[in-house]
């Protein structure tokens, strides 16, 4: 696969892997993925998307849903796609894997359900509640009137990165929704959440010191300063081992 083409997962050999090798590896990992497990990996590498384009004169609106991995986690990622059912579609661009979920009746009836199940803890939870509402007007069709597309880009104003230029030029008249604060769940955590997440977002590291050589293994945790709460949550989760870090220069929390 060239790195300027997108090409479906097939038997093909994709890189140093072929489609027997990456089914052969997959039974390697257990059948099913835990529910928490999902959902803590999510909160560290999926993200809830809403495409907004312009067909001839019209405006159109999309809810999707994916999840970008390298390719050598294609097992994992295809892992995904059987724990929802096997709706989406996995697509590979060079060394990168997606899976993608946009069919609104899939978001609507498996991938919203999962979530409000299996809630997600980190601050994606807010993109969660606006993306959510936004695929809630598409499955009513609100988004082919003029008011319910006029909603769906004030709830995108305050979802990931906020409205891209070209959507504040077309809609000068909408005003930007101040993006909801962020309250990290009360509950404690899942053991299963834990071990999702920290396989997305966490590092795992070692260390020699120099002058000693005493050898230091580290795990690392780095979020946004506003989830500062779920890295508190986390060092409870461990009893209190470790320690963290808080970088004001970068906006970063570690632990």
């Amino acid at each position: 696969v060239s790195n300027n083409t997108i090409k479906r997962y097939s038997s093909k050999e994709l890189n140093e892997y072929s489609y027997e090798n990456l089914r052969s590896q997959l039974g390697s990992l257990s059948n099913e993925l835990d529910p928490f497990y999902v959902t803590g990996f999510s909160d560290a590498e999926s993200s809830f998307m809403i495409d907004v384009s312009k067909r001839k004169n019209n405006w159109s609106a999309a809810a999707r849903f994916q999840i970008n991995l390298h390719v050598e986690d294609l097992p994992l990622l295809e892992k995904f796609k059987a724990f929802f059912g096997g709706i989406g579609s996995i697509t590979v661009n060079g060394g990168m894997a997606c899976l993608r979920v946009s069919k609104i009746s899939d978001i609507i009836n498996v991938i919203i359900p999962h979530f409000e199940h299996y809630p997600l803890q980190s601050a994606k939870s807010v993109d969660f509640y606006l993306w959510k509402s936004c695929a809630m007007l598409i499955k009513n069709k609100d988004h082919l009137t003029e008011k319910g597309m006029h909603q769906i880009i004030f709830l995108k104003s305050a979802l990931n990165k906020g409205l891209p230029d070209n959507l504040k030029v077309a809609f000068p008249t909408v005003t930007s929704l101040a993006r909801p604060a962020y309250n990290v769940p009360s509950a404690d955590l899942n053991p299963q959440w834990v071990s999702g997440f920290i396989e997305g977002d966490g590092s795992f590291t070692v260390y020699l010191e120099p002058k000693t050589r005493y050898v230091n293994l580290r795990i690392i945790v780095g979020l946004n300063e506003r989830e500062l709460p779920l890295i508190q949550k986390i060092l409870e989760f461990f009893k209190g081992a470790g320690r963290i870090n808080i970088d004001s220069k970068r906006g970063m929390v570690y632990y």
